[in-house]
């Protein structure tokens, strides 16, 4: 699973004028869809030329610069300068006070997906940054213990942050908002063997203020990643779309399919889930075993069958850099619940 970092902001944005003097004073100007940018793949292929060959804050720099040779906004221009120049927003939605302003980080070798959850207070809360997470609650839960007991390395790592699926979020008393992170359990590194998820939340009052994080529950995931790795010996796990896909009430199962993420590439969605037969579960990512360049990996997407019927689940292979991407192949898969 590809992993990347998770942020929760509120700003009072700063006037910025590219690489000139910054006004010092501030509006009242809230995060938004406006600041979202959606790069042609000729615009990502001249910043990789352009920008990759920069050192240090020029590498940065030149991604602001391009931006604004390329004609984005003035709001995503801000957007990418108030995270320094490493990315740019790619998808936004509001929660109430807080919004998530999802991420793509153009110049990281993996996990290039970020998630930011923005307008609360204070201005930065870094999901990702594990620092506020309080594990000794997890550590109680008996889903966890039965993990450890069987890996002792066990460890809590950030979790998926691609696509523009949003982290669920429920009502506190108050109008207060919660909202629920989910984290990887991973064999001792995060690209190590996936053991299962955790999830926290972050809660805000009314008015945004972030009033801390809370462990909410924990899911193995070992029935489907063992699975995954072998899948000819198992009938749950399915890389053929000719294949219907059979499987009863309550039961897990995995598409499997080939990824090249070294090339920018990731499958996607084609169509939202039909909610009242499927749940996903999780998608992961396993680092292709050559050292070829831009051998394939594989994605591993599991599901839980929560209804009777029929359905399909439709796959796009996209860049991961263009938002509104024509697909460059299609999976469809056949879906039946019994």
């Amino acid at each position: 699973m590809k992993i990347s970092n998770c942020i929760l902001v509120v700003f009072l944005l700063p006037t910025f004028l590219l690489f000139s003097q910054t006004n010092s004073g501030s509006t009242n100007e809230k995060i938004s869809a406006n600041a979202i940018w959606k790069p042609t793949f000729e615009v990502m292929q001249k910043i990789y030329t352009n920008c990759g060959a920069q050192q240090g804050s020029k590498m940065y720099e030149c991604l602001l610069n391009e931006m604004a040779y390329a004609g984005a906004s003035h709001s995503a221009i801000q957007f990418s300068a108030l995270i320094n120049g490493h990315g740019y927003m790619n998808g936004f939605q509001q929660y109430g006070e807080i919004g998530v302003a999802n991420v793509y980080y153009v110049f990281r070798q993996d996990h290039n997906e970020g998630c930011l959850l923005v307008n609360c207070n204070p201005d930065f809360i870094n999901v990702d940054n594990l620092d506020y997470l309080n594990t000794g609650d997890m550590e109680q839960n008996k889903i966890y213990q039965s993990l450890k007991n069987t890996y002792p390395q066990i460890g809590i790592f950030p979790g998926n942050r691609e696509g523009t699926d949003y982290p669920e979020k429920q009502e506190l008393p108050h109008h207060g908002e919660r909202i629920i992170i989910n984290y990887d359990l991973r064999n001792g590194c995060d690209n190590c063997q996936l053991l299962g998820f955790a999830y926290f939340s972050f809660d805000f009052d009314s008015t945004g203020k972030f009033l801390g994080t809370k462990f909410q529950s924990v899911k193995s995931s070992l029935n489907l990643q063992s699975a995954a790795v072998s899948a000819e010996n198992n009938q749950n796990v399915f890389n053929d779309p000719s294949v219907p896909i059979d499987v009863s009430l309550g039961e897990k199962f995995a598409i499997v399919l080939l990824s090249n993420h070294s090339a920018g590439l990731k499958w996607e969605l084609g169509k939202p889930l039909d909610n009242k037969i499927l749940n996903l579960l999780g998608t992961n990512f396993v680092q292709p075993y050559e050292t070829l360049p831009n051998a394939a990996g594989k994605e591993t997407w599991t599901f839980e069958a929560l209804g009777r019927g029929s359905t399909t689940v439709k796959f796009n292979y996209v860049y991961s850099w263009e938002s509104d991407a024509k697909a460059l192949e299609k999976y469809t898969f056949h879906v039946n619940v019994k």
